[in-house]
């Protein structure tokens, strides 16, 4: 009898261990989905373009609002204002596709409006020690309108 309550200790343990990963590989996801959205509020508040841009191979996102007088409108450049920046710490990006990608930055832009400046869409999948999560992100470009998803 006690042998069956150490491996039903014991399963139940290793169970909450993974159920606790993909809890972190979710929350992590969710703050780049609030992070796209804070991305759009930045541009229509500050009534200029501003936008986030994910770099895949260093793992962090930058919020940031577009200086137009120099550099490249719509991608992340030096003399852009940046807002905010964090990462997906812990979680590898296993596969990216996005409509908006230059080298390995994939960047979503709003327009002062909320529109975006072309119709988007993000499929990420990270992949954790042993859990991934598919984080998929739709985004309409008439109004800026994100709607994630996250499995």
């Amino acid at each position: 009898m006690l042998v069956i309550v150490g491996i039903a200790t014991t399963m139940a343990g290793s169970g909450f261990n993974l159920m606790m990963r993909m809890m972190d590989a979710k929350t992590a996801a969710y703050r780049f989905r609030d992070a796209i959205q804070l991305a759009r509020s930045d541009a229509m508040a500050r009534a200029r373009y501003g936008g986030i841009a994910l770099d895949t191979s260093s793992k962090r996102w930058t919020r940031f609002v577009d200086n137009q007088s120099a550099g490249t409108v719509g991608m992340l450049d030096p003399m852009d204002t940046l807002i905010g920046v964090d990462s997906l710490t812990g979680f590898a990006v296993n596969s990216i596709s996005c409509t908006r990608m230059a080298g390995s930055v994939c960047a979503v832009v709003f327009s002062p409006d909320g529109s975006t400046l072309d119709a988007g869409s993000l499929h990420l999948v990270l992949q954790g020690t042993k859990s991934s999560v598919v984080f998929s992100v739709l985004i309409v470009a008439a109004t800026g309108f994100t709607i994630a998803q996250v499995q």
